[in-house]
């Protein structure tokens, strides 16, 4: 059994910190009293933007990752 946990190392908290601050913008921006596509959006993009540096970094090295952060970013 594998996890993310086994590559994160002494980056296992900070990450999770991380993952967690990135997950309440997310919440928030779908559930916030700004109710507007647009903020919607651009925390969406800006999800799949970090979840691809951090499976780059983490886990496995994604095809054309530079492509993807800047189209996402």
């Amino acid at each position: 059994h594998c996890s993310y946990y086994n590559y994160l190392n002494s980056m296992l908290i900070p990450v999770t910190i991380y993952i967690i601050v990135i997950t309440t913008m997310g919440v928030s921006a779908a559930l916030g009293k700004t109710n507007h596509w647009i903020v919607l959006f651009g925390a969406i993009l800006f999800i799949i933007s970090d979840s691809v540096i951090a499976v780059n970094m983490f886990l496995t090295k994604v095809q054309n990752s530079s492509f993807w952060i800047m189209l996402t970013y």
